[in-house]
């Protein structure tokens, strides 16, 4: 199967569904003509949107973030204070345009377009439960981002006062069948005996599970969800313990299928999951447990809730112009130190630029990140010194 460019790809697929796209070449490659797409053709789509919006923190050091200070002359802390708030893989949504939210429904429509019927009759369980983690997950992205700028997605997703979110409204249409997220996420979940697809659901916030940077493929499923998992659980959005009481996510609340006695069988596939020795050991001590832990902060660069768009937007290129692969380099230049337009960012944004910065020779997703909030009395102290 050739791999399209993704403007490329995107041209093929509104062709397919008779849909305008203006100024995209036609492609040149013509072994899709004359054949109907299948949903193999368009995870090639989702791997090339994922692989330019998501941006990779690699492992967590399982550290609360530091408690942050207020800005001088207020009381008032308008970042995200939650001590989750500096893990988890971020999405651009910054820099995704209009027609790059033409190219994203795109893909989204001709996915669902591309089985006769929702019982997808030939298809493996692995094949079904990836084909709906997909079109799950890319119908998420694609709301948040025409919903841009948004800092918290709660209310989004969930609605309020009566007005469905966006993971009950009817969106997706398989056959003349018509799903809310909420039912593809039951489907899955009666799929599959194993709790492990609880890590493979998006819901655009800091506190859920990761998105990842490729689509979920039949043969490596079970791999990939068990790495979306260990990253979740060995982190503080999964789990935090405070002395006897093991605090875990309330995205675990999905799963009550899989823990019938929640606590015990909860804390069980925990243990299964945790690689952090000392981390274990606490937990082992636990007594009680509660699913409390939420960040409902939208995973996008810019955690702060400031906008910053205004300067940034003239410091990287539009992602519709841009070659697959490329965003982590552009994003590092953009954070050197050297940069003046650095000074501008919210203190939150900055001390975490100059992290990447210091990351910049070292490959995404590797190791662990650790990423702390500036301490603005040791920054001013340095600064003094330096004059």
């Amino acid at each position: 199967m050739p791999v399209y460019n993704f403007r490329l790809f995107c041209a093929a697929v509104a062709a397919c569904l008779l849909t305008a796209v203006t100024s995209v070449a036609a492609p040149d490659d013509t072994s899709l003509q004359g054949t109907a797409p299948t949903p193999q053709d368009y995870y090639l789509g989702i791997d090339d949107i994922l692989d330019t919006v998501v941006f990779p923190l690699g492992r967590s050091s399982h550290k609360l973030a530091r408690r942050q200070s207020p800005p001088f002359g207020t009381r008032v802390i308008f970042a995200n204070s939650k001590a989750t708030r500096l893990e988890g893989n971020r999405v651009l949504f910054q820099y995704i345009s209009d027609d790059n939210r033409t190219y994203i429904r795109a893909i989204r429509h001709g996915l669902q377009a591309s089985v006769a019927s929702p019982d997808l009759a030939g298809f493996s369980t692995a094949e079904k439960i990836v084909f709906w983690l997909n079109l799950h997950n890319i119908t998420v992205l694609e709301q948040l981002a025409e919903r841009y700028p948004l800092t918290k997605v709660k209310t989004a997703l969930y609605g309020r006062r009566g007005r469905p979110g966006i993971l009950e409204e009817k969106l997706i249409q398989v056959g003349t069948a018509e799903f809310s997220l909420i039912d593809v996420q039951q489907m899955v979940i009666a799929m599959s005996n194993s709790p492990m697809v609880l890590y493979g659901f998006y819901l655009g916030s800091i506190g859920t599970p990761n998105i990842r940077r490729r689509a979920y493929r039949g043969e490596t499923l079970w791999n990939a969800l068990l790495d979306n998992g260990e990253e979740f659980v060995n982190s503080v959005r999964g789990t935090q313990v405070w002395g006897k009481r093991l605090k875990v996510s309330q995205h675990f609340k999905l799963g009550t299928k899989y823990f019938p006695d929640f606590e015990a069988d909860l804390t069980a596939h925990l243990l299964s999951l945790i690689n952090r020795p000392h981390i274990e050991e606490k937990m082992r001590a636990t007594t009680k447990l509660s699913a409390t832990i939420s960040d409902w902060t939208l995973n996008s660069l810019n955690t702060s809730g400031v906008n910053f768009g205004a300067f940034t937007a003239r410091s990287l290129a539009p992602l519709a112009s841009a070659q697959v692969g490329s965003v982590d380099q552009r994003v590092t230049q953009f954070v050197t130190l050297e940069n003046p337009r650095l000074k501008r960012l919210p203190p939150e944004l900055r001390e975490f630029a100059r992290r990447l910065r210091n990351q910049t020779h070292a490959r995404w997703g590797d190791g662990n990140v650790t990423i702390e909030t500036i301490d603005r009395d040791k920054a001013k102290d340095s600064k003094e010194n330096k004059n």
